[in-house]
């Protein structure tokens, strides 16, 4: 799982080279412009804090003792994933950081939101707290409300960078939640044939 973080990693910092904001020619910017690396690092970095609860599921009862729905994806599918996904976060934040700075309201709100999205393999699959995970998906979507249009009011043109993170989440969630149905008692232990 690791490795693949490590490959997904060095796609997404392919990606930052295009879309870091450049400033417009022969005209000074009132802020510097904040480099999107440390950025982007920063958050596919700290997404890593989920990755040891998420492997011992993953080796143990998340594979054998827990009724998922046919569309859940292949489990090799989400490091990649969430890699992509908090790079675009770290370039979306870097975009606001260099109009704004690294202390304004709406990165302070993107952190709070960024810990709790963190939160949430240890809850799901450290405790196996099934209907905790879909409170805090509930949580990160109606923040997600309030982020996005801050974001593209202080950066325009940042908004989109989220997207993809927004359709993965409501996609978490919806699995998330379908899993708490075929699970209503929690995580049992698999019957045998």
């Amino acid at each position: 799982m690791l490795k693949h973080a490590f490959l997904s990693f060095g796609l997404a910092t392919a990606l930052v080279s295009p879309f870091t904001p450049r400033p417009a020619r022969g005209r000074a910017r009132a802020v510097p412009t904040c480099s999107a690396l440390p950025w982007v690092v920063g958050c596919v970095a700290s997404g890593t804090v989920g990755v040891p609860f998420v492997g011992r599921a993953i080796d143990s009862w998340y594979t054998t003792d827990l009724a998922k729905p046919k569309w859940t994806p292949n489990n090799r599918i989400f490091a990649p994933t969430w890699t992509l996904l908090y790079a675009l976060l770290g370039l979306a934040a870097s975009r606001v950081a260099s109009v704004k700075g690294a202390l304004c309201p709406e990165l302070r709100l993107a952190l709070a939101h960024h810990a709790l999205n963190l939160l949430w393999a240890p809850v799901f699959f450290g405790l196996r707290a099934l209907r905790a995970g879909v409170l805090i998906n509930g949580i990160l979507l109606a923040s997600l409300g309030v982020i996005i249009p801050s974001f593209s009011a202080a950066a325009p043109g940042t908004a989109p960078l989220l997207y993809p993170y927004v359709a993965w989440l409501v996609f978490a969630t919806a699995l998330n939640i379908q899993i708490c149905r075929l699970n209503p008692n929690g995580v049992q232990k698999a019957s045998s044939p």
